[in-house]
């Protein structure tokens, strides 16, 4: 009986080198950040498109350049923003 439990309790190859899958899964509630500061609304599922994310991205690295007079780390954000977001519809 106590080795059943203890097989149970151990973890499977897979489980351990990938760990728990539930945690992989692509949420939705961990990318609005994202969307957010490409100012797109997720509540309408026609914005996960690519081409409406790049037409965002483009928007405002066009503002916020920083040869235009933009500030760096704002523009690196915004490129982590458009790099997740299109992550998250590829994997979804």
């Amino acid at each position: 009986r106590i080795k059943e439990e203890n097989k149970n309790k151990r973890k499977s190859f897979w489980e351990q080198f990938f760990g728990n899958y539930q945690n992989t899964r692509y949420q939705l509630e961990d990318y609005e950040a994202y969307f957010s500061v490409l100012k797109i609304d997720t509540t309408n599922k026609e914005n996960f498109k690519e081409d409406v994310i790049v037409k965002a991205y483009r928007l405002l690295s066009l503002k916020c350049h920083p040869d235009k007079g933009g500030s760096q780390d704002k523009f690196i954000e915004i490129t982590e923003a458009k790099n997740q977001c299109l992550e998250y519809i590829k994997n979804k």
